[in-house]
């Protein structure tokens, strides 16, 4: 019998459970494969056709609409789903090459900060476009994470239940934010980025302690979504 934090077995029950019928862990993998191929083929944004880009977009919208990202509270109900256009040129961006790759080891902690800032920023362009952008609800960490794992695999998903995963394994471990708006006032007060970067780095850390006492690991999933998958699981008291 395996204690209740065995990586093995976590990964079994979450890969049990998106075996079901057309689930929607369906969603990340169609996003992300899609993601994986135009990467592939298409060095620079400018060299996507745009039929391509609107078909990434599409799959980027549903897979967040699968899980849970286009609920009333979402400002993303206010637009259609070109609004992520900005977002993958972005992701396409030279200096994040390097976010695209499966290894963890490659990944830096700064890089994720700096992308995670800029798409904020992009969706907040997009907003303010319209009129009484301010009223619109504001973007969170949580969205933001959760298409970097579902394009990059970069970083796992913020939400609920990866946060009380987090806290099972470690019941000494203090949530990274107290919130998770990234707006002007929450970047002066909590200083995202260096939090954004030591979170990366702890996880990074968790990743290597696991490959050196761990049995080898036999998923095919890129390894920050194993992370994700791992801490989402662990949090989610269905699953345990």
């Amino acid at each position: 019998m395996t204690n209740n934090f065995d990586f093995n077995e976590i990964m079994n029950k979450f890969i049990n459970e998106s075996r079901k019928y057309k689930s929607r862990e369906q969603s990340w993998n169609h996003c992300y494969e899609k993601f994986q191929e135009v990467r592939k083929n298409y060095a620079t944004y400018e060299a996507i056709p745009s039929d391509l880009r609107k078909n990434l977009c599409l799959n980027l919208a549903f897979y967040l609409a699968s899980w849970g990202m286009y609920r009333g509270s979402s400002f993303l109900l206010e637009f259609d789903y070109t609004v992520h256009d900005e977002i993958i040129k972005i992701l396409w961006k030279k200096e994040y090459a390097n976010l695209w790759t499966a290894k963890i080891e490659i990944i830096e902690a700064k890089q994720v900060a700096d992308i995670c800032k800029e798409i904020f920023q992009a969706y907040k362009e997009e907003k303010k476009k319209r009129d009484g952008y301010k009223t619109l609800p504001k973007t969170t960490l949580t969205l933001i994470s959760k298409i970097l794992i579902g394009t990059m695999a970069c970083l796992p998903a913020y939400d609920r239940f990866f946060i009380d995963g987090l806290k099972k394994y470690n019941n000494y471990y203090k949530q990274i934010f107290t919130q998770t708006n990234f707006d002007d006032f929450f970047y002066r007060k909590y200083d995202v980025s260096n939090k954004l970067e030591k979170l990366v780095n702890e996880l990074k850390s968790f990743w290597n302690t696991l490959q050196s006492s761990s049995e080898k690991l036999k998923f095919s999933q890129p390894e920050m979504k194993l992370i994700d998958m791992y801490f989402w699981t662990l949090g989610n008291s269905k699953l345990q």
